[in-house]
């Protein structure tokens, strides 16, 4: 079984226990990348490892052009578009969206899978993004015994990797959460 079959499967697990469709992390910080970037109705954006799909819901209500990616596409409880896609090996086919918003994703992916996730997720980004990476070990996993944050760093590290697609606009960390307003990638 591939890391990507074996993460998908983790995750369906996941998302058949109600208290993990009770938290949706992106959906409490939309309007902060509202302010923060300022996206323009009918603009574009990709909701990367979208879950519930809840905030997708919320940016599609400020007039965005919304569509979910995520590894379990069954998870979205809206009416939106999800494409189910492995983040490190993002389809070929997926257009360039103006936005990307993706909130306590990145700490779930596998840290030798960190690079090439962020540089896929470059390629699909036009004006720029919101990120937003927990930097504490999970709690949720115990339900099922494993674990869901598998790439635990503190901001400086995240700075690093993601500054290697994106210039960085802004970044800014409590300890537990650290957030990145991105333009768009290099080279555009």
């Amino acid at each position: 079984m591939t890391t990507a079959e074996r993460e998908q499967q983790k995750y369906r697990r996941m998302w058949a226990f109600d208290q993990y469709h009770n938290s949706s992390p992106g959906e409490r910080v939309v309007q902060t990348f509202l302010q923060s970037c300022r996206p323009s109705p009918g603009e574009t954006v990709a909701d990367v490892g979208a879950g519930t799909g809840r905030a997708g819901k919320k940016l599609a209500e400020a007039g965005l052009v919304v569509t979910l990616l995520d590894c379990c596409p069954e998870a979205n409880e809206t009416s939106l578009p999800c494409r189910e896609v492995i983040l490190w090996d993002l389809p070929s086919d997926l257009p360039r969206f103006d936005w990307i918003y993706c909130v306590d994703v990145l700490e779930h992916i596998p840290t030798e899978y960190v690079e090439q996730t962020l540089r896929k997720m470059a390629r699909i980004t036009g004006k720029g993004g919101y990120l937003q990476v927990c930097c504490v070990p999970d709690n949720c996993g115990k339900m099922i015994g494993e674990t869901l944050h598998l790439t635990v760093q503190p901001m400086d590290w995240w700075a690093k990797q993601i500054q290697a697609h994106w210039p960085i606009a802004s970044q800014q960390t409590d300890g537990t959460y650290s957030t990145f307003i991105l333009r768009g990638p290099y080279g555009e």
